[in-house]
């Protein structure tokens, strides 16, 4: 199942990431590179990018996004979900990460931001919730806006932005979800380029 899905350089480099993961700063998180094979990405985006999208209008937020692909009938999207769920990924995400996760659970959906959309800065903070990520479909250029902002924080409180990170075709993003901690936004999008992502959460065991 790993060979299937994941790219050479990304089962080759766990050990790396490991350690990269666990001394990250403002908390632990990983951005890798060419995190699929480019088979299975070019797949995987061109039927993401396909889907349905609805309007998402929060004070947090403004974006589009898709239903919760746990009730997708496209294949690829179901083979990708249960790629996500299988023991070898869980095993290979709980190595990276140090995390016991549950292969029951698992939230997955697409985003799309287009200009003057946002995410505005918060934590994750929901009951179970242990790992967050995005895989990005989309390659953005520093005057684009769109970055995924990752915030040093103080007393439970975010500060200033630590990391910036610009979308980058099948670049992997994810972080633990740590309350009071793991402060994040994505910078509101300033071009006409669609920041385009499937992204999506793993739960606690």
């Amino acid at each position: 199942m790993l060979n299937e899905w994941l790219s050479q350089s990304t089962i080759k480099n766990l050990k790396s990431n490991t350690s990269k993961f666990k001394s990250s700063v403002p908390f632990n998180y990983i951005s890798i590179d060419n995190f699929l094979g480019n088979e299975k990405f070019n797949e995987l985006k061109k039927i993401c990018l396909k889907q349905d999208f609805y309007v998402e209008d929060h004070d947090l937020y403004h974006f589009k996004r898709t239903i919760d692909y746990k009730n997708s009938k496209d294949k690829i999207i179901i083979d990708f979900c249960n790629f996500l769920k299988s023991k070898e990924v869980i095993s290979f995400f709980e190595k990276l990460s140090g995390i016991k996760l549950d292969n029951t659970k698992i939230d997955v959906h697409s985003l799309r931001l287009e200009s003057g959309d946002y995410l505005l800065c918060h934590d994750d903070d929901v009951q179970g919730r242990a790992i967050a990520f995005i895989l990005n479909f989309s390659d953005f250029e520093e005057i684009d806006g769109g970055k995924l902002e990752l915030f040093n924080s103080q007393n439970s409180k975010p500060t200033t932005v630590c990391t910036s990170i610009t979308p980058k075709n099948n670049r992997f993003n994810m972080f633990k979800v740590t309350p009071g901690k793991s402060f994040h936004q994505i910078e509101e999008v300033m071009s006409d380029n669609q920041r385009n992502s499937i992204s999506g959460w793993f739960y606690k065991k």
